[in-house]
């Protein structure tokens, strides 16, 4: 809410120099990865698994994490999809909120910043959705399916939670504590949610370490390599009057880098 009151205040410096992928490519990018994702949805699950049984610590973490009653496991499930939905916008939606805080070029930088966070997610997705199909694991209980391998609630959500760090708008020295608060966050939720899914009989635990391994290249490396969009966003300065009526009564200045 608070940047959204800064939109009208905010003022942007010139940008810097370009790096990465130009904003046509990342819009590409990201429409492909859509519309792909989209198709997968026509596409049957498996209905005969390739691979059944635990490995490792699966049994373990099975039975000191699963619960016993199919009510507390469904409960366990649909807490772990309400979090994998919140968690995996935050980047995008925070990239967008400040592209519209900021002016002249500098909001194509951070919309090529929330491009990227975008592909970051799809990529992850599509990527999940090849292993479950072409693997087709069966999950710890049968009735629930042959997608167990790998999770993607895992990948996503700690993809998400590592973008506010490497893609990260808050990435300036002011509001540094903003950007290791809202990761560390988004990381916690990650790793509840990981549990989740181990509890409600969703996935094994090899599923969530591997998942939490796909999820890590996609949220900090993949962003690294592409370098965040075409430029580097400039510093952003924005002012904020919670309480404002004739004149404001309490401002707040912070820059956004």
């Amino acid at each position: 809410l608070c940047l959204f009151t800064a939109i009208p205040n905010a003022t942007a410096a010139e940008p810097a120099p370009p790096r990465g992928l130009k904003i046509g490519w990342n819009a590409g990018i990201s429409g492909a990865l859509a519309l792909t994702l989209l198709a997968t949805r026509f596409v049957p699950p498996p209905s005969t698994p390739r691979w059944q049984g635990a490995i490792l610590a699966d049994d373990a973490f099975r039975q000191w994490l699963e619960q016993p009653t199919e009510a507390q496991r469904s409960f366990h499930s649909d807490i772990s999809d309400v979090g994998v939905v919140i968690n995996t916008t935050l980047p995008i939606a925070s990239f967008a909120i400040v592209a519209l805080a900021s002016r002249k070029h500098q909001n194509r930088a951070f919309a090529n910043r929330a491009l990227v966070a975008t592909q970051a997610v799809l990529g992850s997705t599509l990527l999940t959705w090849i292993a479950k199909t072409a693997v087709a694991r069966q999950r710890p209980i049968a009735e629930y399916g042959n997608e167990s391998f790998f999770s993607g609630h895992s990948t996503s959500m700690l993809a998400a939670g590592l973008l506010f760090g490497e893609a990260s708008p808050f990435a300036g020295e002011e509001l540094a504590v903003w950007r290791y608060t809202l990761g560390s966050t988004a990381l916690a939720v990650a790793v509840t949610t990981a549990t989740l899914r181990m509890s409600a009989g969703r996935h094994y635990f090899s599923d969530v370490f591997v998942g939490a391994g796909v999820g890590f290249f996609f949220g900090y490396v993949y962003p690294w390599l592409v370098g965040n969009g075409e430029e580097e966003p400039a510093p952003v300065t924005a002012a904020l009057d919670p309480f404002y009526r004739d004149g404001p009564l309490l401002r707040f200045q912070f820059t956004l880098r």
